[in-house]
């Protein structure tokens, strides 16, 4: 009987280690599978975010689940105006027609960042061969992501003007010296597209 046993748990031991590990396993290429899913509403929400960023620097990220609670900056010359809003109080409004947004617009945007669960929407500059250049950088929050973790997980999108280099593996390449892999907020970044890539983090911005 005592053998049996031994041999019993021989087997179930490791398989049991087998399915915990793969229980808790990030799913493989997420960040490739949901941009292809979910393509033209992105291309859509990025189109529309870089319009009215020209029109007036912001960058939004809702701060709750629920996606009602939004960080709104307002970016000047010389300094950052951040405020906190619930999405639908009429402070909101007052301050977009304050400093000039298409609050209708803006709605708009926010609406289309909560049917694909966007919590942070913004636009910085890089430069390549002293050329100035735009990066959108987006993050999702996905159930996916967050089944088996006590930490929330978010995939962030990196979308490019041009087309990027990347390795056998995917990840993406510095430009200028391609033996070397170009690391975003000291994150490696996996290819979606030839302008488009992923990460996972734990930070929802």
């Amino acid at each position: 009987m005592i053998q049996l046993k031994k041999r019993i748990l021989k087997y179930i031991v490791p398989l049991l280690a087998v399915i915990i590990i793969a229980a808790c396993a990030l799913p493989k290429n997420f960040g490739k599978d949901f941009f292809a899913q979910h393509e033209k509403e992105l291309q859509l929400l990025i189109h529309n975010y870089k319009k009215l960023n020209n029109q007036q620097p912001f960058y939004i990220s809702f701060r709750d689940k629920h996606f009602t609670e939004i960080e709104f900056v307002i970016i000047e010359p010389a300094r950052r105006l951040h405020y906190n809003f619930d999405i639908g109080a009429a402070n909101f409004t007052d301050t977009l027609i304050k400093y000039a947004f298409n609050t209708s617009e803006i709605i708009q945007l926010l609406h289309q960042m909560q049917q694909v669960k966007c919590t942070w929407l913004a636009s910085q500059d890089y430069y390549e061969r002293m050329q100035k250049k735009e990066l959108i950088v987006l993050a999702i929050r996905n159930s996916r992501l967050n089944r088996n973790f006590k930490n929330e997980r978010y995939c962030t999108y990196a979308v490019f003007d041009d087309p990027q280099p990347f390795d056998q593996k995917g990840r993406l390449l510095d430009k200028e010296d391609k033996t070397r892999n170009r690391e975003l907020s000291g994150n490696i970044y996996y290819k979606v597209t030839d302008r488009v890539a992923a990460t996972i983090t734990m930070q929802y911005k």
